[in-house]
């Protein structure tokens, strides 16, 4: 189908995030025998990259791993990636994933301008996955671990962190855990190498999952947007919650 629906066109274009955890690039080669590929990959300082990856999973899914954990298990090898998707490319273009590089600080406008295509990108500014952070964060990861997790929660988390800003953005860890995660993974040193200087947020600035200090009010504002789901409301657990009993919550972090 998708080769009938290109047959007459002479530039077609292929986006999609799953793109990075494509294992057998050989297969996707020969699907696209016959085409010219030429590829426009975005690449993210590392902390900045596995923290988002993170906090997606723990959204999108039923995922109940503490950050830890999941960055051991995150596996990213970057020197690999490159170079695999070197070797089925004619041209490989590596750009920086960081707004301040991009072209008019968009990446639509970005990926446009550096593969030479003829079109006036949209400025508009649609983002329907948000990233959780904070309390948000530490209840859907509680969701997870009850086994709750429902996809239709997600425009729920999206109206909380537009409404709330502790909702989203960076977690938050301390200086010296960024410095060990950034040391032992090679993900920055090839960054730099390709782009001389690569920015690395501190994450001491971020959103605590699990903030004592705004837990039990952040609790009230998240279950009040989550009142419509009855298997939520309606488990013990979370039950408690509602009625502002948080040791459970506190003994468990």
């Amino acid at each position: 189908m998708f080769l009938d629906e290109v047959k007459d066109a002479h530039t077609v274009i292929l986006s999609s995030e799953g793109f990075q955890n494509v294992l057998h690039l050989d297969l996707l080669a020969e699907f696209l025998d016959g085409f010219e590929i030429e590829v426009v990959g975005y690449l993210r300082e590392y902390l900045a990259y596995v923290t988002s990856a993170y906090a997606q999973e723990i959204k999108g899914s039923g995922l109940a791993s503490d950050f830890f954990f999941f960055e051991v298990r995150f596996g990213l090898n970057l020197p690999d990636f490159i170079a695999r998707w070197r070797h089925m490319a004619k041209r490989c273009h590596w750009r920086l994933y960081d707004r301040t590089r991009l072209v008019d600080g968009n990446v639509i406008a970005d990926f446009v301008s550096t593969a030479g295509l003829p079109l006036a990108p949209s400025r508009a500014v649609v983002d329907s996955n948000l990233s959780i952070s904070g309390n948000l964060l530490g209840f859907k990861l509680l969701l997870n671990m009850l086994g709750l997790h429902q996809p239709e929660f997600g425009p729920s988390m999206n109206a909380l962190v537009l409404a709330h800003p502790g909702f989203g953005g960076p977690i938050f860890l301390d200086s010296a855990t960024q410095q060990k995660l950034r040391s032992r993974n090679s993900c920055n040193r090839v960054l730099t190498e390709l782009f001389s200087d690569v920015s690395e947020f501190d994450f001491e600035a971020g959103n605590r999952i699990f903030d004592p200090a705004s837990l039990e009010q952040d609790m009230k504002t998240i279950l009040s947007e989550f009142s419509a789901f009855e298997r939520v409301i309606g488990h013990p657990f979370i039950a408690s919650l509602a009625r502002g009993q948080l040791d459970a919550v506190r003994m468990a972090v």
